[in-house]
C-alpha cells in the first residue's frame, strides 16, 4: 500500500532545487546577500532567544539563577533587534558594533552561562553540549576581539558551499527515495497479479460432460428382480 511518506522524495527534490537556486542568487547579487544574510542571523537569534524565555524561567526558581539567564535573554534580544533594523552599519568591520562582534558576543555569554549554570549544579550537560559551549565560547571570544576572523563575505562564501553540499544530498536522498518509490509500486503490482492467479486456481472446475453423453445420455435402468427369489418374499396376508 502506498503512503503519504512514500512521496518524501518529492519534498527531498523541492529542497534540492532551492538550495541551488539559493547558491545561484547568492553568487550573482552578492551586495544583497550581505544584507539578507545579517537579517536572517537576526531572525534566527531573535527565534532560539524567545523560544527558551519560557523553559529556562520557569524551570527553576533560584534568584542568582534567573537573573544570569534572563541577563543573556535580553543580552541576546537587543543583538537580534540590532542585527535586523541596523543591517547597513554593521558591514564596516571598523566599528565597534560590528556584525563578527555582534555573533561573538552571542556566543560568548551562551558559553559563560552554560558553564556557570553548570557549574552551580542548576543544569546537567553531555559530551555534545560541553564541546559545543567550549567552542562557542572560544570562537566568541575570538570573533570579539578580531576584525577579519568572520567577516559577511566569509560568511555568505560558507552558507553557498553548504548550499552545494545539501543540494547533493538532498538531490541523492530524492533520486534513491524514486527508486525505492517505483519498486514499491512494482512489488504491489506483482503481488495483486500473484493473488487473482491464485485465486484463479483455488477455484472449483467441475469436468465438462462429454459430447457423446450430451447427444446420447445413458439410460439407468431399474434393477431386474431375482426370479429365484421372488416366492421368498414375505406376504402379507389380509383376513
Amino acid at each position: 500500500m502506498i503512503k503519504l511518506r512514500d512521496y518524501q522524495w518529492v519534498l527531498e527534490a523541492l529542497a534540492a532545487i532551492l538550495f541551488i537556486v539559493t547558491f545561484i542568487l547568492m553568487a550573482i547579487y552578492g551586495d544583497e546577500v550581505r544584507l539578507t544574510v545579517i537579517k536572517l542571523t537576526g531572525v534566527g537569534v531573535l527565534f532560539f532567544t524567545l523560544m527558551r524565555i519560557k523553559p529556562i524561567l520557569s524551570s527553576r526558581k533560584e534568584k542568582d539563577y534567573v537573573i544570569v539567564m534572563f541577563s543573556e535573554i535580553i543580552i541576546s534580544f537587543v543583538v537580534g533587534i540590532i542585527l535586523i533594523f541596523f543591517t547597513d552599519k554593521l558591514q564596516d568591520n571598523n566599528l565597534i558594533m560590528r556584525f563578527s562582534a555582534l555573533v561573538g558576543l552571542i556566543l560568548f555569554i551562551r558559553g559563560v552561562s552554560h558553564f556557570w549554570t553548570t557549574s552551580k549544579k542548576y543544569e546537567l550537560h553531555d559530551i555534545i553540549s560541553f564541546v559545543f559551549h567550549v567552542f562557542a565560547m572560544s570562537f566568541g571570544f575570538l570573533f570579539l576581539v578580531t576584525k577579519d576572523t568572520l567577516t559577511i563575505d566569509k560568511v555568505a562564501i560558507f552558507l553557498m558551499i553548504i548550499s552545494v553540499l545539501l543540494t547533493f544530498f538532498f538531490g541523492y536522498r530524492s533520486w534513491g527515495g524514486y527508486r525505492n518509490y517505483r519498486i514499491h509500486k512494482l512489488n504491489i503490482q506483482k503481488m495483486g497479479n500473484y493473488l487473482e492467479k491464485k485465486q484463479e486456481k483455488e477455484k472449483v472446475i467441475e469436468d465438462p460432460v462429454s459430447i457423446e453423453e450430451k447427444i446420447n445420455p445413458k439410460e439407468i435402468k431399474d434393477p431386474v428382480p431375482n426370479e429365484k427369489n421372488d416366492d421368498d418374499r414375505p406376504s402379507i396376508e389380509i383376513n
